[in-house]
């Protein structure tokens, strides 16, 4: 007779994305990955400082993907998205073994890129005290200390809406940890 627990396990690694699949928990309940995707953040941000944040939830009205309280009761919007090479993705899915090489200019780029299309959304209910952007990835040549190193240095354009900007790592098994960098964003246009 089957565990059924192992009949949840083999499902899930069936359907399991091949290429950067750190963060693809509940791959099929888009609501959950991103709720635990903030979550991974605030608690590694609990780590270094008090987190402000409680009550996490999802938003039943998109964008913002969550929302959270701070402790003097206003109202905080998570936007969350991924930085991973679709077609590279694509490639693997049909069996292909490749990885894509990022060259810093394009890590920026596509930061920059991110940026500006979360920056650009109709955010509903509100009004928020932070709109916070998550981007996490999985990709296997963005490392964290390269990165960390390079985006210390830039700064990234002024956002109309974003407040926060941060790049959420797969797990440190040494540190324990969710590394992130926490990007640089010039200030909001008012």
């Amino acid at each position: 007779m089957d565990d059924p627990d192992i009949n949840i396990i083999r499902d899930l690694m069936k359907h399991q994305r091949k290429y950067a699949s750190d963060f693809e928990w509940f791959k099929r309940e888009k609501g959950v990955k991103e709720k635990g995707i903030v979550r991974t953040l605030l608690e590694s941000l609990s780590r270094t400082s008090a987190c402000e944040y409680r009550n996490l939830r999802h938003c039943k009205v998109d964008p913002p993907d969550c929302l959270a309280d701070t402790l003097n009761g206003g109202l905080v919007g998570f936007e969350v998205r991924e930085l991973v090479d679709q077609e590279t993705i694509e490639l693997n899915e049909r069996g292909n073994e490749v990885y894509r090489e990022w060259t810093d200019s394009e890590v920026i780029g596509k930061l920059s890129s991110i940026l500006e299309e979360k920056d650009c959304k109709n955010y509903a209910g509100g009004p928020y005290r932070k709109l916070i952007l998550v981007v996490y990835t999985a990709e296997p040549d963005l490392e964290y200390q390269h990165l960390a190193t390079l985006l210390r240095s830039h700064l990234f354009g002024q956002t109309k809406q974003l407040t926060e900007a941060y790049l959420l790592f797969p797990h440190d098994s040494p540190n324990q940890a969710y590394p992130y960098i926490q990007l640089k964003i010039a200030g909001r246009v008012r």
